[in-house]
């Protein structure tokens, strides 16, 4: 069956990284068959499923972008498995935006002559740089909160800004002031940075 023996998928099955990130995490599909059996049946309907198995080009390039597109169309918005990962990381809503796209640039990342050895893309791009970027981060918005507070009252004139951030039934609100204080601290950071 062609579906099996999908050359990317093979090298996916094989990566030494990927099974050692799984170990790692924990992660194990074996407790999940309906879940499985379901995406699987979602894939198996679909036109690119049944334009994939009958194509006569067997490339290295069919496989993979067979792989790139049953992702980004059958799994990367499939609503029981991100129910799934929701119900293990409170924050998949959020990190979904950043983590499909990733995915889509791992497996375009791989060869026909990708070994088991192969590298998987990392996490971050410099993880030390990154971790003291958002400590910078969270002290620069600690350090500078009145006057980032009043720089957002000055732009907000028909808001006060006490609304913005403390309405009790308005958490959505109280949310987005910090992410507006974030943002402008961050932007104060990266400033310094390239000075």
């Amino acid at each position: 069956m062609k579906f099996i023996e999908n050359k990317f998928i093979l090298q996916l099955v094989e990566n030494i990284h990927l099974k050692r990130e799984m170990n790692n995490r924990r992660i194990s599909w074996s407790n999940e068959f309906e879940l499985v059996k379901k995406i699987f049946n979602n894939i198996k309907a679909s036109e690119e499923y049944d334009n994939y198995m009958n194509v006569s080009d067997d490339s290295y390039k069919t496989h993979l972008d067979f792989a790139i597109e049953v992702f980004k169309e059958h799994m990367a918005d499939f609503e029981l498995l991100n129910h799934f990962y929701e119900e293990k990381n409170l924050h998949w809503g959020d990190d979904i935006y950043l983590v499909n796209p990733m995915v889509v640039k791992t497996i375009e990342s791989f060869k026909e002559n990708s070994n088991p050895g192969f590298a998987l893309l990392p996490l971050y791009k410099d993880r030390e740089e990154d971790e003291q970027f958002i400590k910078d981060l969270f002290r620069q918005t600690v350090v500078q909160y009145d006057e980032t507070k009043q720089l957002i009252g000055d732009k907000t004139k028909n808001w006060e800004v006490e609304r913005i951030a403390y309405q009790k039934y308005t958490v959505h609100l109280k949310v987005n002031f910090l992410l507006m204080v974030f943002w402008i601290n961050s932007l104060s950071i990266l400033k310094l940075k390239t000075n």
